[in-house]
């Protein structure tokens, strides 16, 4: 049996329905599943044999180590100690942002048309902490080109901040043309990389990325309250701790009158852990990213591109206004298109089984989990939809 037929039985949502939307979630997993279960067993057998060490136990840390290594891997490679686990992608660039060490005169630059988990943070530290937040302009393509960012930068631009994969439009950015320049520039790149991971390979030493958050429950196959956080050495070193809880590397020190908080290792991301981490969440995660690895990142892409091409044809055949490019340095696993029916055309769809995305535009998405029924059967629904 193929890997992607054995991975497909895993997401239950593919029995139900020729599920279409994967950029908004995975719909969830057999892997999460059984990883879940393995959690409260665990738990289970911690507590009666008194094993100690916090809610995690040693039993639940060790998962989270070799969890924090399949993501190293996935990100081409890192070392463990710069991933750190959060919430979703939003905490992870909050982290970052409302805890970097910014100067007077500093601004940040990011797309105004941003998705909120990104732009949000940039806006609050502008309010917060008087720091500029300039903002480049999708222009009328919706295309993302380097230079729009780049417009914006100046010698004061201390952080670039962007979606690697742009939610609306399925558009991918240059990562690795931004990268080179802000390095040459001594400028942090911040990316929100949820649309991207899991469906391709994101080097991101190699790029020149100095961080990436995501959260697990989309290209990862994983689970709604777990994410993750890569940062680079220098970042690491300007980022203090924003919510600030004992962990492995937090502790306070006592011999003063007042309590001090002391960080014994400021370049390891584990210094932004909360001690009561989501250990289900984590299990879901460390099984989810192992799948995907043990597969290899380079057989998932090329499995989408294989889906992709003759998705998109038909859909431009039809007559759809897609706004994706086609050529995929500059496109992942999303299909956008523009309609004056786009509420109309994704009710359509649903009702002929047929689940997809969207609201200004309507967006299909792929994942690892599709296959060649599912794009035949929406080139179907999107030839009779009378509303293209």
């Amino acid at each position: 049996m193929d890997w992607w037929d054995a991975y497909r039985k895993a997401f239950p949502v593919t029995e139900k329905c020729v599920y279409m939307d994967a950029a908004y979630d995975c719909g969830g997993s057999a892997i999460g599943k059984a990883a879940a279960a393995r959690h409260f067993e665990d738990w289970a057998h911690a507590a009666a044999t008194a094993q100690r060490g916090g809610p995690g136990r040693d039993v639940f840390f060790e998962v989270a180590e070799r969890c924090r290594a399949h993501l190293a891997q996935l990100l081409g490679g890192v070392e463990t100690r710069n991933v750190a686990f959060t919430k979703n992608t939003n905490e992870g660039i909050n982290s970052i942002v409302q805890g970097f060490d910014f100067k007077p005169g500093d601004n940040v630059v990011t797309l105004r048309q941003e998705y909120p988990s990104l732009i949000m943070p940039c806006i609050n530290v502008m309010e917060q902490r008087g720091i500029a937040c300039r903002l480049a302009d999708l222009p009328d393509d919706m295309q993302v080109p380097v230079d729009l960012l780049w417009d914006k930068v100046d010698d004061r631009t201390a952080m670039v901040l962007v979606s690697h994969v742009q939610s609306r439009t399925g558009y991918k950015v240059d990562l690795q043309e931004l990268g080179r320049r802000c390095r040459e520039r001594g400028i942090f790149l911040i990316v929100d990389a949820v649309q991207s991971m899991g469906l391709e390979a994101v080097p991101v030493e190699d790029w020149g990325v100095s961080a990436v958050c995501g959260a697990g429950y989309k290209g990862l196959g994983a689970f709604i309250s777990i994410g993750y956080l890569y940062a680079c050495d220098a970042l690491l070193a300007r980022v203090r701790p924003t919510y600030v809880s004992h962990n492995f590397h937090l502790s306070l020190d006592f011999s003063a009158d007042m309590p001090a908080m002391v960080c014994d290792d400021p370049l390891n991301a584990s210094k932004l852990d909360n001690c009561s981490s989501d250990f289900l969440g984590i299990y879901v995660l460390h099984d989810a990213v192992a799948r995907i690895n043990e597969i290899g990142i380079d057989n998932i892409a090329r499995r989408i591109d294989t889906l992709f091409h003759p998705l998109y044809l038909g859909l431009k055949a039809l007559g759809y206004r897609i706004v994706t490019p086609e050529n995929p340095e500059r496109r992942c696993a999303s299909i956008a298109f523009t309609s004056e029916h786009c509420k109309e055309i994704i009710q359509y769809f649903f009702d002929h089984g047929v689940v997809i995305g969207g609201s200004t535009l309507v967006r299909i998405s792929l994942g690892a989990f599709s296959n060649e029924a599912d794009v035949a059967r929406t080139l179907a629904v999107a030839a009779s939809c009378p509303f293209r």
